[in-house]
């Protein structure tokens, strides 16, 4: 936004044309990201619809107050609405409101500049706001400490890393190799059950074989045991086992990672390790969760974290129990993450065709106009994405580049 500003006050002029379409990939991108939890929220409730209604309702009865103390404006007033609420989208939807007003070019061309002055100035205080709202003032009132709260939340995840020191510079998944020792006697299967199935014994050197495993096979004393899994588990059980060895030659997997939306209903609102123990044997083996994206952003995928609908999960282990995982859990992502040009381009037109009806109650024009139409095509079009990703394409990156090139407010003040 500073660099926006900076732009326009050396005079450089954007088309009008090139700011409503910029507005309008903005306000598609925004949709199209958040479109498959969206829906999921709807159909876990109305919390986050109820949060809204009175964060609207709170905002618009402060510039109220403003506007009746200070004698503002349109243009300000709605201005001082986004930039407090850091609302950048309202920007775009009260100029093209603006424009409809029964007033001449110079007063629209005005309130218009007003609105971006407004919202310049009082953006930067609202982000300010809500930092030192959330990491001082909400602790204060809510009685809590953040780094205490922080910790129980780590260890209620099963988190790796507590201390505030550590640096993450260790794999999350290692294979180490034991001696069976006082195990011998126990099948495969009895000792990953009894581990939860964090780990996995994939393979075991016996008297210079090297052995591939299944849950029956039974172990030996002498047996040379690699172990497989995360590098916190593997360290839990360590003790269990007889001496550590060097890891054979020649035990070594193929791994693969891919990258799977989630789509399957019943792990919804279910942890990792619900899931885990609730999945088939075949599915519970040599196949894990490295990282899971959501509404853009990467989340930590610990034993202890709540899958939803539209989770981009990425999946680690050999090629085959991958893929059957991936088929069970939903539908594959495509390798090569590309925009696809014509979906978005239907999206963009039911956007805007959505956007320009309007409605007539007794004198009262109702319009979404072009940014809640594209706003809601947004989140239909991501909703079906996620249920066919191999249609329909947007990158994150992609969304990201659109959120970020809003350039409504980087023309100069008229005036």
């Amino acid at each position: 936004m500073l660099a926006a500003l900076a732009i326009g006050q050396l005079g450089v002029r954007i088309s009008p044309d090139l700011k409503d379409s910029a507005f309008t990939l903005f306000i598609y991108a925004l949709g199209f990201t958040a479109g498959p939890q969206f829906f999921a929220n709807i159909q876990g409730g109305w919390r986050y619809g109820i949060s809204s209604i009175i964060e609207v309702v709170c905002v618009t009865l402060l510039v109220s107050i403003a506007i009746i103390l200070f004698k503002l404006d349109i243009g300000t007033a709605t201005g001082l609405f986004a930039g407090s609420a850091t609302v950048s989208a309202a920007i775009g939807t009260a100029s093209q409101t603006i424009s409809r007003l029964p007033i001449s070019p110079e007063e629209i061309e005005q309130l218009q500049a007003n609105v971006a002055t407004a919202y310049s100035l009082t953006y930067l205080f609202g982000l300010l706001a809500i930092v030192v709202f959330t990491t001082q003032l909400a602790p204060i009132l809510l009685k809590v400490d953040l780094k205490t709260e922080a910790q129980a939340l780590a260890r209620k995840l099963d988190s790796e890393d507590e201390d505030d020191d550590q640096v993450e510079g260790l794999p999350m998944f290692v294979a180490r190799a034991f001696r069976a020792g006082s195990l011998g006697g126990l099948t495969v299967g009895d000792l990953e059950k009894g581990w939860n199935w964090t780990v996995t014994i994939e393979r075991v050197r016996r008297h210079k074989k090297i052995v591939q495993t299944d849950p029956a096979f039974l172990l030996k004393p002498d047996d040379i045991v690699i172990v497989h899994g995360r590098r916190n588990a593997v360290i839990a059980i360590q003790d269990s086992f007889g001496d550590e060895v060097p890891v054979p030659d020649g035990t070594s997997l193929a791994l693969v990672t891919r990258e799977v939306v989630l789509i399957r209903a019943d792990a919804f609102g279910r942890q990792i390790r619900q899931l885990r123990h609730s999945a088939s044997p075949e599915l519970r083996r040599g196949v894990f969760i490295s990282n899971i994206r959501r509404l853009g952003q990467n989340i930590p995928a610990l034993p202890g974290t709540v899958l939803h609908e539209g989770d981009v999960l990425t999946l680690y282990g050999q090629e085959e129990v991958v893929t059957r995982a991936v088929h069970a859990l939903g539908k594959p992502l495509p390798k090569v993450a590309s925009t696809d040009f014509v979906f978005l381009g239907l999206g963009i037109v039911a956007g805007l065709l959505l956007g320009n009806f309007s409605l007539n109650i007794r004198g009262w024009e109702l319009t979404l106009g072009s940014g809640g139409g594209a706003l809601i095509a947004g989140l239909v079009f991501g909703w079906l994405n996620m249920r066919n990703p191999a249609r329909g394409g947007f990158p994150v990156p992609a969304a990201d580049l659109r959120k970020i090139s809003d350039w409504r407010h980087s023309s100069p003040p008229s005036g």
